[in-house]
């Protein structure tokens, strides 16, 4: 049973920071944002609004990565 709890809270602590780090890297603004009163504005193209639908989707990723890392290592102290 000892090495089971070792394992999950091991699992749990990898999911966490993976979590931690996909939602670091895509869910803060970008630099655009912060200057955008400097840009002109314009339609975006095909792969900017890819880069930001794949930006939504690795943010949702990483909390749920985080989310179920904190439901291991809870497991893991009850067994």
């Amino acid at each position: 049973m000892e090495i089971t709890q070792k394992l999950l809270n091991n699992i749990g602590l990898i999911m966490n920071i993976t979590g931690v780090i996909i939602t670091f890297k895509h869910a803060l603004p970008n630099a655009v944002q912060k200057y955008s009163k400097n840009i002109i504005y314009s339609k975006p193209s095909k792969s900017e609004i890819m880069k930001i639908l794949y930006s939504g989707v690795y943010s949702y990723i990483g909390i749920i990565l985080i989310l179920l890392g904190f439901v291991f290592q809870l497991a893991s102290n009850n067994l």
